[in-house]
């Protein structure tokens, strides 16, 4: 085991005795260089994946008017986000590609004895702890360049930086491909459910004759199920929630209603509850806002508890005592299947009811209705389990990377 001494770093404490510890000005300067006129080139994020070009044809996220005024950065320099530092997920990255990225970021150019791959692992490692978040100043949680500048950081000889960064590109690209694999099939079984969901919402449980519903998304139904359009099962429910008669706020989720603080300072909430509407169990509730650019969305929801739901969604309730588990499996089904899109008229921002209400649907008898839910809901349980086990995975695998990080780059280990 090497020797060690104290680095006068709280987050690192002990470094190998041959280290040194300088201000960061003396490893690294910043460069900032503009162009005032965009001619094509990549445009570059820092992400929780690394510094990567943007894909400009099918953008995701917010997008400026024009790149006139973008900095121009260079490959192996460091990309820093020194603002927001308490909530921006990565704030450091190695610049891997020449190009264009936003003038509140800092470049920063290392000198030849320091090896920009080993600097970018030493700032994720502070990152992923926020270790420099006390240094920040203000609302933005800031650090000026000047005090970056001054902040003590290690300083190994130039071989064994090369050393562990090496070792460190070898582990973690094993570690992401694994992550990357158990993601893949987190998706894979997500898409199963999805399939679930419509071919039993739509087929049934039991062999039996089938005829045509003429409703392009769903095919063949039995032959004894009903062709209904929307309006026939469900009324649009509003009760507005004046003199705050309720306040158990409810929100839609990821296709599911679940509680909020209705006394929470986070997010956008009104000042008053009042213009919310009533829901009570067994109303579903749609969204039907951001229509034209937001296909990814799980826009339906069961409510299982009576709360309120902001009136920007809207509420329906079945008057037919149908089983309203089914009936939200089938509306989920026709939302994973893009057929709510197919409403209103032209490119909509938004839907109205009376936009959506002719739309056709399908019905079992209520027994069938009741042994496809129970059904459905004991397959997305059993599915669930093997989802929440691999979530389970990558966060140990992420915080597996996360330490190993930690120990190689402050010295506390060697590679071999």
């Amino acid at each position: 085991m090497r020797a060690m001494k104290q680095s006068g770093i709280p987050w690192i404490v002990e470094i190998p005795e041959n280290w040194f510890v300088v201000p960061t000005k003396q490893i690294m300067r910043k460069n900032k260089e503009i162009c005032d006129k965009y001619n094509g080139e990549d445009i570059i994020s820092l992400t929780m994946q690394g510094v990567i070009k943007r894909d400009l044809i099918n953008p995701k996220g917010k997008m400026p008017s024009t790149f006139d005024g973008y900095q121009k950065i260079y490959k192996n320099n460091l990309l820093l986000c020194l603002f927001d530092i308490d909530v921006t997920p990565r704030c450091a990255g190695l610049i891997c590609d020449n190009g264009l990225t936003s003038p509140a970021y800092s470049q920063f150019v290392l000198n030849g004895n320091a090896y920009p791959p080993y600097y970018a692992y030493y700032l994720i490692a502070i990152d992923n702890e926020k270790s420099y978040l006390h240094l920040s100043k203000n609302l933005r949680s800031t650090i000026t360049e000047d005090d970056f500048g001054m902040i003590p950081i290690i300083y190994p000889p130039l071989p064994e930086q090369t050393t562990i960064a090496n070792f460190l590109d070898n582990k973690c690209s094993k570690i992401d491909v694994l992550i990357e694999n158990e993601e893949k099939m987190i998706l894979e079984l997500s898409d199963y459910k999805n399939q679930l969901a419509v071919h039993y919402t739509t087929k049934g449980l039991n062999k039996t004759k089938l005829k045509q519903s003429n409703v392009d998304w769903i095919g063949e139904i039995p032959e004894h199920w009903q062709i209904l359009p929307l309006y026939a099962i469900f009324r649009e429910h509003k009760s507005k929630n004046t003199g705050m008669k309720e306040n158990n706020l409810l929100s839609l989720s990821y296709g599911n209603i679940i509680r909020k603080n209705i006394n929470t300072d986070e997010g956008l909430l009104p000042e008053n509850f009042e213009g919310y509407n009533i829901v009570k169990q067994g109303d579903i509730v749609l969204r039907l806002t951001d229509m034209q650019n937001d296909q990814r969305s799980l826009r339906t929801g069961l409510v299982r508890e009576q709360g309120i739901i902001t009136s920007a969604y809207v509420t329906i309730r079945n008057y037919i005592n149908a089983n309203s588990e089914y009936l939200r499996y089938l509306l989920h089904s026709a939302d994973i299947c893009k057929i709510i899109y197919n409403f209103g008229f032209g490119i909509r921002q938004n839907l109205k009811f009376s936009e959506l209400k002719r739309m056709d649907l399908i019905l079992p008898p209520r027994n069938e209705q009741d042994e496809i839910v129970t059904f459905l809901n004991k397959k997305f349980l059993e599915v669930d389990s093997l989802i929440t086990t691999k979530k389970q995975k990558i966060t140990e695998l992420k915080d597996y990377k996360k330490s190993l990080i930690y120990e190689y780059v402050t010295g506390k280990k060697e590679p071999v």
